[in-house]
């Protein structure tokens, strides 16, 4: 009997659900499940309703509060004769669209919404016809603070947690696994360039808040990629290929010109792991890092062959080490390169002269050594760094220092973004916010850097400096920035 009656009052919850009407409902439910003796079989389950404001009566506002606050600020609008059903009542805060929450009918709670800087409030109700019942714009104006925040990009993932490889707007667009990342912003171009998994590209066009897929196997014989990097005009796109056949291209170079949809073979070669480019046009090459036994090779056009021809330069640190990703310094003097396996950064200079990449050494984290600590070099530990990025600060500009760029990597299994400065300081940059009383830091959290937000298992990473906005890819199968809103 108690089954029955269990079968039937899901069947009610799950019928509410699906209106989002369940606040009422969940309080019985819970109270019948308590003690199924309680509930009777006949009984009437009685709903929350959802009612207009009273066309008889005025609509009055008095106040809000609070005068003042950030993204995501409660907000609390007091008045009367509201009516309770949220999708009749509209509310913008300075010119952006507020997300209300709910109404007793005399206070409604809704969000502050990002970049409200003007500061009017305006509260509009509505009739069931969808005509216009009050509206109103408070005096007293809203003081919107700016903070740097994590918010989500796009990426859908329904009720039961599933998603799929969904092209369209970002409304629409899914994901299933996300990883490295490359910002597109040559010649005021808006886009992010993103593996999904590791043989399939995609795009990411942040003008027309779409998501395409530009190549997946079957187009390209990719057997793994896990790194791409652009030559110096941006127009060539260089694309590593893991293979163990030697007849194979290890590095594939696609065109702007032909929607760098087209593969070319650029290097014949086996087993490559890493491919990354100097920035410096005077100096500027193709080096390629041989994950099986960590060799350095560089690369230069053969006319005749119409190919790369590869040359191993040194051994590039200890086998198994497997650079995930290697960048090169803005300035081209040096490049970072993060060892997976090894759980740290390696630093290695750039020699002008020969052309050269020095041995690399431990710049930050202990080698071998996973772990989580914010500290100054070896003192740090990484649990699995992934991608990186360097980013100018303004600070250090001010101060006259040499080195003016700061270095952002995925730490993936400590689910955050770390900070490197130049001096080799390390720090937790975003993540690991509110922490669990079982001391999970992972999830999926927007809002404050350290307060609130949280990542899981952070792969990929690229900075858009216009906009001053990190985008980072996760295993949430979202797509989440981090700026100042």
């Amino acid at each position: 009997m108690y089954n029955i009656k269990l079968i039937k009052i899901m069947k009610k919850f799950t019928a509410l659900k699906r209106k989002g009407r369940v606040a009422g409902f969940i309080l019985l439910f819970s109270a019948c499940i308590g003690g199924f003796g309680s509930c009777d079989e006949g009984m009437e389950i009685t709903t929350p309703t959802y009612s207009p404001s009273d066309p008889g009566k005025a609509i009055v506002f008095t106040d809000y509060t609070p005068y003042e606050g950030s993204v995501r600020t409660r907000m609390y609008i007091n008045g009367k004769n509201f009516g309770t059903d949220v999708s009749l009542i509209n509310v913008t805060i300075g010119g952006q669209k507020a997300k209300v929450i709910h109404s007793d009918g005399n206070q409604i709670y809704c969000m502050v919404p990002a970049r409200a800087s003007n500061g009017y409030v305006e509260v509009e109700i509505k009739n069931t016809d969808g005509s216009r019942a009050s509206k109103h714009t408070f005096e007293h104006k809203f003081n919107y603070i700016y903070n740097t925040m994590v918010s989500t990009l796009c990426g859908v993932v329904d009720e039961k947690d599933q998603s799929s490889v969904t092209d369209g707007t970002f409304e629409e667009a899914g994901f299933v696994d996300p990883r490295f990342m490359k910002m597109d912003d040559s010649k005021g171009r808006r886009a992010i360039y993103i593996f999904e998994g590791n043989k399939t590209l995609r795009k990411i066009d942040l003008q027309t808040q779409t998501v395409s897929t530009i190549l997946k196997t079957g187009v390209v014989n990719w057997q793994h990629v896990n790194a791409m990097d652009w030559s110096e005009d941006k127009d060539t796109l260089f694309v590593n290929n893991v293979t163990s056949n030697d007849t194979q291209p290890g590095v594939y170079y696609f065109l702007r010109k032909e929607g760098f949809s087209v593969p070319h073979d650029c290097v014949i070669e086996r087993d490559i792991n890493c491919v990354f480019t100097n920035p410096d046009p005077t100096n500027n090459g193709l080096f390629l890092i041989r994950g099986n036994d960590a060799s350095l090779l560089g690369a230069t056009f053969n006319p005749e062959t119409q190919l790369w021809d590869a040359t191993k330069l040194a051994t590039f640190g200890n086998a198994g080490q497997w650079y995930q990703n290697a960048v090169f310094h803005p300035s081209g003097d040096f490049v970072y390169c993060i060892a997976r396996n090894q759980h740290c950064i390696q630093k290695a200079v750039y020699n002008r002269n020969t052309k050269l990449l020095e041995a690399p050494n431990v710049f930050v984290g202990r080698f071998g050594s996973a772990g989580y600590n914010d500290a100054p070099g070896t003192d740090a530990k990484f649990d699995t760094p992934l991608q990186g990025c360097f980013v100018k600060n303004e600070e250090y500009v001010k101060e006259g220092r040499k080195d003016i760029y700061d270095f952002y990597v995925t730490d993936c299994n400590n689910h955050c973004i770390r900070k490197i400065t130049p001096d080799g300081i390390v720090s937790t940059f975003a993540g690991r916010g509110s922490v669990s009383s079982d001391g999970i830091v992972s999830g999926y959290i927007d809002g404050e850097l350290r307060k609130t937000a949280r990542f899981k298992y952070p792969t990929g990473i690229c900075y858009e400096e216009a906009t001053a906005t990190f985008y980072i890819s996760e295993g949430n199968r979202r797509i989440r920035t981090i700026s100042v809103q």
